[in-house]
């Protein structure tokens, strides 16, 4: 699956969390990371989806994932759900 905005694998799932209300700390839990990490995925995901929030992020996030062709958005449902 193409990655929106060029986002890394790990960029993508803290956003993901962050979008759904976790904190930096909840989301370094989940994914076993550094509290630090965590902030410079997301500080690195913001910058290149050109997004301010976490929030606006997520918007921005469903709305790429809803113009990728239909095997594709299975993927990216997939990928969500694996980040929760």
């Amino acid at each position: 699956m193409r990655s929106p905005a060029g986002l890394t694998t790990r960029q993508y799932q803290t956003l993901l969390l962050a979008a759904d209300g976790k904190t930096c700390q909840e989301i370094a839990d989940h994914l076993v990371l550094e509290v630090r990490t965590v902030r410079g995925y997301l500080r690195e995901a913001l910058l290149r989806t050109g997004c301010t929030s976490p929030a606006e992020a997520g918007a921005w996030l469903v709305n790429a994932a809803a113009r990728l062709p239909s095997s594709e958005q299975d993927e990216a449902t997939g990928r969500w759900w694996h980040a929760r």
